[in-house]
């Protein structure tokens, strides 16, 4: 289907203990064989939150709780024809084992130190990690 106006994709920054951040490399366009954030797209009628944590428990079995809101990133790839607004949040896990529950879409998942990040990020994770950084170190200051 071709993408005729923006569209809302979420995302989540998901940190354990060791301060390492959860990723996932996607499989489908836009930003096939990138590495990002887990997350997806709001249905009609759904809000950014629980869209959030409906997205991440159907791809990675897993049950999060939003923290905050990080940053809004407005994800322009007019090579591919995409334009999403990405509100993407700080959250934790809840429940559940990480598992690829979406093959199809998902090459792989893993948990990455902040400084050892794989590559290419698509930028939206890019942005948000840069913005949660920022906000850590306001925070310090």
């Amino acid at each position: 289907m071709k993408q005729t106006e923006p569209r809302v994709g979420v995302g989540a920054i998901l940190l354990n203990k060791n301060n390492q951040v959860l990723l996932v490399l996607r499989k489908k366009a836009p930003d096939a064989d990138h590495w990002s954030l887990p997350g997806g797209k709001v249905d009609l009628y759904e809000t950014i939150e629980l869209a959030t944590i409906r997205e991440i428990r159907e791809e990675l079995n897993v049950s999060i709780e939003l923290i905050q809101l990080v940053c809004v990133t407005n994800h322009i790839l007019e090579t591919e024809k995409t334009h999403f607004i990405c509100p993407t949040f700080l959250a934790v896990i809840t429940a559940g084992d990480l598992q690829n529950n979406e093959p199809d879409k998902l090459a792989e998942f893993g948990w990455f130190p902040l400084d050892q990040l794989p590559h290419p990020l698509t930028y939206t994770t890019t942005n948000a990690l840069e913005a949660l950084g920022s906000a850590k170190r306001k925070t310090a200051n």
